[in-house]
């Protein structure tokens, strides 16, 4: 279905009932991308997974500003405001984890809790000199705007930073840096996966996202 939200028709699915949350996908997916958890998630909540501007299924030839990070959080904020009448759990994987990350930022009184999945972006130009040569971040790095370490420090809504066992070093580091940076976070790493960890291992991450969610007993400290 789709939801007129910016001057934009967003795509989206949605199964359940109950607290709203809403995943947001990475750069090169659309909502297909949490395929995996949508069903069991919807046992619980009310589950939504969107599509970014410009991302499937709708087209775009790159021609014209639609695509920004700035545009992305707006709208993903007009789109829960739209469909919400109250909090939401956000997660967001890769370029949607920054995206959630800055809405969580700008509209801290739209999320109840943060699910940050690899969040792509970098550290200031130290950081982004580091990773710039790696493929997989260059052409993000062009639209992604450095974390700051005070940005961090403001996101007070329970948040859960969750990698994969077998991912690339850079994401890693990124979430090394907001866990000692984001006030009291959990942190969650799925076994065998890399960095679309949701789909290497669904069950592993679903049952500890849901456990962080339900607000589930946890194992060992700050470790889910």
């Amino acid at each position: 279905m789709y939801s007129r939200v910016t001057n934009y028709d967003i795509a989206h699915v949605e199964q359940g009932s109950g607290i709203p949350v809403i995943f947001v996908h990475g750069a090169g997916e659309d909502y297909r991308f949490w395929r995996h958890q949508i069903s069991e998630f919807a046992d619980v909540f009310r589950t939504m997974a969107i599509s970014l501007r410009a991302y499937s299924p709708k087209t775009w030839n790159g021609d014209g500003n639609i695509c920004s990070i700035a545009q992305h959080v707006d709208a993903l904020a007009a789109f829960i405001s739209g469909h919400c009448s109250g909090k939401v759990h956000l997660v967001g994987h890769s370029r949607g984890g920054h995206v959630s990350l800055r809405a969580a930022e700008k509209y801290p009184h739209l999320i109840e809790k943060l699910v940050l999945a690899e969040p792509a972006g970098a550290f200031g130009e130290t950081h982004h000199q580091q990773i710039k040569t790696n493929p997989i971040m260059l052409l993000a790095l062009k639209q992604l705007p450095p974390f700051s370490k005070a940005t961090l420090h403001n996101i007070t809504m329970p948040t859960l930073l969750v990698d994969g066992q077998n991912t690339q070093p850079v994401f890693r580091q990124i979430l090394d840096v907001m866990q000692k940076a984001i006030p009291n976070p959990k942190r969650l790493t799925i076994a065998g996966a890399g960095h679309a960890m949701n789909r290497d291992n669904p069950a592993h991450f679903n049952k500890g996202v849901l456990q962080f969610l339900k607000n589930e007993p946890e194992r060992g400290g700050s470790q889910i």
